[in-house]
Order: structure tokens, then C-alpha cells, then sequence
């Protein structure tokens, strides 16, 4: 079994290969670009006491791998929608 690892931020570099079927409902969740809030002020998730605010800026990235709104544009979802 070959197993593929992705480091945080780094870009999904292996196709993937979409099923030959057409679909009613489509659900998705896209990898895109955002940036929030977190809660914790720090990334360990432990509260410092003198952090100045409870809340930093997080991105996406440091979790895992995501798009641009270009790049999901490209994706074929009209080629999986049934008519």
C-alpha cells in the first residue's frame, strides 16, 4: 500500500480522478482560502495569561492543503451534474 503525505501548506500534487457517473445532488466542501478567528490565542490551544488578545489570526493553511477560488473554478463539477 503506498501512502501520500501532504505538509501543511503544501499544494495537493497528485490528480484526482473523478468518477464516470452523473449525479442529482452534488454536496462540496472546497479546500478554499480563508482566513478566521481562532479561540485560543496561541497555536498549542493553551491560553497564555498575559496574551493581549484572546483571538489570532489563523489561516487554513496551517491545517491543510486549499484552493484558490480560481483553481476550484477549473474543477469540473458541470461534468458530474446530471441534466
Amino acid at each position: 500500500m503506498k501512502v501520500n503525505t501532504i505538509s501543511y501548506g503544501d499544494k495537493l500534487k497528485i490528480p484526482v480522478k473523478l468518477p464516470n457517473k452523473k449525479y442529482q445532488i452534488i454536496y462540496a466542501d472546497p479546500p478554499w482560502q480563508f482566513t478566521g478567528l481562532g479561540s485560543k490565542g496561541i497555536r498549542s490551544g493553551k491560553m497564555r495569561e498575559d496574551s493581549p488578545s484572546l483571538h489570532r489570526t489563523i489561516r487554513l493553511e496551517e491545517k491543510y492543503p486549499t484552493m484558490t477560488v480560481d483553481e476550484l473554478k477549473l474543477l469540473p463539477v458541470e461534468n458530474l451534474a446530471d441534466e
